[in-house]
């Protein structure tokens, strides 16, 4: 049975006027946060205004670093406490600019103020947290070590990286197995971000990076991970061990990685085991292989035989692979030839040989 007329058009009115009551509140709310945003930047270009020549003549030592509470006035000095935390972000920008005396100048400043921060690093919202251990791991490393290292524990993957990235500018080879230990908070972060921030530490993290990278029981991104690291800290003594790895490998994943250490630092000698994985039945498997090859092939003829099949792979980036290594094996003059013939691959030898110019 169907609703009266006059009865449908009152449910119709009623939800057309929540509509609007929602609306109008969601609009107020937008305007509320705009105006908000406004007043904080207001707050924030005054605080720089007042402050700016101050912390300037504080980092070159031209001034006090700290309010002098024996000078006249001195309490004007002071930074209020509802804008501490704006100030610490303040300093931190000039900081993060700066390096030796004229940065421990400005942590000085910083100093008196850090316990404004304790209310960000304790909030429950993951971006305050990390925002607060950013601005901290900036203006306090030494002195807040140990915060910072519980930080790699948080529950925010992102709160943990924050942690993770000072850690690394720190370079205490003592926190990479802390970083290590923790990987799968890190899991959305792309590898070579990951490896970029291992490596960091230098060369007094690689004994842990190798233990990771050969241990055929762990996760094989995190493998891949300590393996780039490797590759980016140049460890020739890793090679041996990734040469015996890649026969028994299964982790397509890891067998490109392996093969990329052994094609940047191997030798001759090891292209044995390369050249077995350039007929695999994962493209960036053999795309990565054709590039090792062509590294480090003394260009016999049957290198080049090899390379230059793969102009005839199905996969686009093992014939760009391709292409490349034959440029490296000196022969040029094959792209040439294709790249004017009416080959599917000839726009591709025409881009490499531009490339190569």
């Amino acid at each position: 049975m169907s609703l009266p007329t006059d009865t449908t058009l009152r449910l119709a009115m009623a939800a057309v006027v929540l509509l609007s009551v929602f609306t109008l509140i969601f609009v107020a709310y937008a305007f509320y946060l705009h105006l908000k945003g406004q007043r904080l930047e207001r707050r924030r270009s005054r605080l720089e205004a007042a402050w700016k020549k101050r912390l300037l003549d504080a980092a070159t030592g031209e001034a006090t670093p700290a309010p002098d509470p024996d000078r006249p006035n001195a309490e004007e000095r002071e930074v209020p406490p509802e804008d501490r935390v704006l100030f610490l972000e303040l300093v931190t920008d000039y900081a993060r600019a700066l390096h030796g005396p004229e940065r421990r100048n400005l942590e000085q400043v910083a100093a008196p103020y850090l316990d404004a921060l304790d209310p960000l690093l304790d909030d429950a919202h993951p971006y305050r947290r990390a925002h607060g251990l950013d601005i901290l791991s900036e203006l306090s490393l030494e002195e807040a070590r140990e915060r910072i290292v519980r930080g790699l524990s948080d529950e925010s993957g992102l709160v943990a990286m924050v942690a993770a990235r000072a850690l690394a500018r720190n370079g205490d080879p003592e926190h990479v197995p802390l970083l290590l230990a923790r990987l799968e908070a890190f899991e959305n972060w792309s590898a070579n971000y990951l490896a970029s921030l291992l490596s960091s530490f230098g060369s007094a993290a690689v004994p842990y990076l190798r233990a990771l990278a050969m241990d055929t029981s762990a996760t094989g991104r995190f493998r891949c991970v300590a393996l780039q690291a490797l590759r980016e800290l140049n460890d020739l003594e890793s090679v041996e061990s990734a040469v015996r790895l890649l026969p028994d490998e299964n982790d397509a994943e890891v067998q490109s990685d392996l093969i990329r250490l052994i094609g940047r630092l191997g030798r001759p000698e090891h292209l044995d085991v390369i050249r077995e994985h350039a007929s695999s039945p994962v493209p960036h498997v053999r795309a990565a292989s054709l590039r090792a090859v062509s590294e480090l092939s003394d260009r016999r003829t049957s290198d080049v035989e090899l390379v230059s099949r793969g102009l005839d792979d199905p996969s686009p980036w093992v014939a760009l692979q391709s292409a490349h290594g034959l440029m490296k094996l000196g022969r040029a003059h094959e792209l040439s030839a294709l790249a004017t013939s009416e080959s599917p691959r000839a726009d591709l030898a025409a881009e490499v040989l531009e490339a190569h110019r």
